[in-house]
Parts: C-alpha cells; structure tokens; sequence
C-alpha cells in the first residue's frame, strides 16, 4: 500500500510540473516582441535620373524599422534606398525623427522615384499620399514648424516585383552625419 501511494504522488507531481511547464512556455510564447530595428547607411549620391547609378548607389530596404545614416559631403546628406515590393499592395512609408550633432533647426525630404513606363532605364519622381505640401516627396525636420512636422507618412500602391527608389536629402546645417528613421509596412 506505501508503494502504491508513493507511486500515485511521483505521478501526480509529474503531471503537474509538465502542465506547469506548458502554461509558462504558452505565457510566454504570447508576450509580443519588439520588432528588429536595422541600422544602415547610406552610400552617398546627388539626385539621378538613371537607374544604374540609383541601383548601384542604392542600398536595399525591406518591409521592416530602420535608422538610416547619412554622413556628410559638403554640407549635405543625399543618398537612396532601394525597396521591391514583395507582393502587389498598399505599403505605408514613415519618415521621423531626424537627427544631427547640431542644435540647429534642419529640414529635409524622402523623394519617392520609380522607373518610367516609356524607358526602363530612367527614373522619375512618383506620386506618393501623405501629408506634406508636396505630392511627390515626404518633409521632416528637427523641430516643428507650420509646414515641416518631424514625422510623415506616405502610401503607394505597387505591383509585385517592382522598385521603389527613396530619395534621401537633407541640407543646410554643418554636422558630420544626420540620421532619421524609416518604417516601411
């Protein structure tokens, strides 16, 4: 009889351990993590209209957060990112928080670029909705101002496969490197 009850507690204290561990591993399967922010800088270029100079100076973004560098060349940050849509839909681009090692107000813009329909080989500017005054470029600055937020969003419709190019440029201020942040959904 002692073994019998002694064999019915081991058994039972097995099964409640094993729930417990199952109810600690799903509480913790639920709790949501942050998402990876991605660090990269940006190689530096004036605007272009051709894409081979925007696919080799470009570099690559995907849907996801990321802090973008640009660092200084005669006082200006210029440089493009590359995105291919992986699939046919709305994407919503957000620029914010721009950043420099001055106190100084700065202000600049995202231009949104995609390959002409009449020649592959070239790139012009496209039209993105947002709220900034112009239709084709997204303006954010350092501080706000009536016509300057610090953050904007954009949406465009692309089809599967093809490339948006993002036109960084920022100007006027005398730090070594600007940075902003880039969200693509």
């Amino acid at each position: 009889m002692r073994f019998r009850n002694r064999h019915f507690i081991s058994c039972s204290a097995l099964v409640l351990m094993s729930l417990a561990l199952v109810m600690a591993l799903s509480l913790l399967s639920s709790i949501p993590t942050q998402a990876k922010t991605n660090r990269i800088t940006l190689k530096h270029q004036t605007a272009t209209s051709t894409t081979s100079v925007a696919n080799r100076k470009s570099t690559r973004v995907n849907v996801g957060s990321y802090i973008i560098t640009m660092n200084n060349k005669k006082n200006t940050y210029e440089g493009y990112a590359k995105f291919i849509a992986p699939e046919a839909r709305t994407y919503y681009i957000t620029i914010s928080n721009l950043k420099t090692n001055t106190k100084v107000f700065s202000t600049g813009s995202v231009s949104t670029m995609k390959a002409t329909k009449q020649n592959k080989k070239m790139i012009s500017f496209t039209n993105i909705v947002s709220s900034s005054p112009n239709r084709n470029r997204m303006w954010i600055s350092t501080q706000k101002q009536s016509d300057r937020p610090t953050s904007c969003t954009g949406r465009i419709t692309l089809k599967k496969g093809e490339a948006l190019y993002l036109y960084f440029s920022f100007s006027g201020f005398a730090s070594k490197k600007a940075t902003t942040k880039l969200v693509i959904k």
